[in-house]
């Protein structure tokens, strides 16, 4: 069964550990956590990664293109799995998630890189920041295609251009903001 990944990033303001960017690393923990929601997201696979390193948060070496260590302040990165495109649509844009993305300006700069990718993959695979990387910068430089898209012109799993349920989003956020309660 095909499987959505789902990554993010920002170049940060500030470097990490400044109280620009402090924001960011404040909420992260909340807004993971709502991930788990959500019945598909696959549970344990989201990942934080930071530029320059900080503690708790692990450093890849590999990054987008875009992002210039000498020049920028740091980057974050996330990346996670979900089982349908409006699953991780009603995750980015409902509860604690879409809170702290209301901040991004606060703690990013504003540039015309992408600031999430997404793409279809095998079931046993596992994606990696080095893969997140890629596609991140397949999207910036070619727009959303099946290998890497965004909600505004997202892919199937086949490939074929569809569009994000939002009737289905809404009943998803719903029942993620039910499971808060209880």
């Amino acid at each position: 069964m095909p499987l959505l990944a789902f990554t993010t990033s920002g170049i940060f303001s500030s470097r990490p550990g400044t109280t620009g960017v402090q924001g960011f690393f404040d909420q992260a923990p909340e807004a993971n956590a709502a991930a788990s929601r959500f019945e598909a997201y696959v549970h344990g696979s989201a990942r934080i990664c930071v530029h320059p390193s900080t503690p708790p948060y692990p450093v890849e070496d590999t990054f987008p293109e875009y992002y210039l260590p000498g020049v920028h302040g740091g980057i974050g990165c996330t990346l996670s799995i979900w089982r349908t495109i409006e699953a991780v649509f009603s995750y980015a844009y409902s509860g604690p998630h879409a809170l702290a993305s209301a901040h991004r300006r606060e703690w990013c700069i504003k540039g015309d890189r992408p600031a999430y990718a997404a793409w279809w993959m095998n079931d046993e695979d596992a994606p990696t920041s080095a893969e997140a990387s890629a596609r991140l910068d397949h999207l910036h430089g070619n727009g959303s295609t099946p290998f890497a898209f965004n909600f505004k012109s997202p892919y199937d799993a086949t490939g074929k251009a569809t569009t994000v349920d939002r009737d289905l989003a809404t009943q998803l956020i719903d029942a993620a903001q039910l499971r808060n309660r209880t």
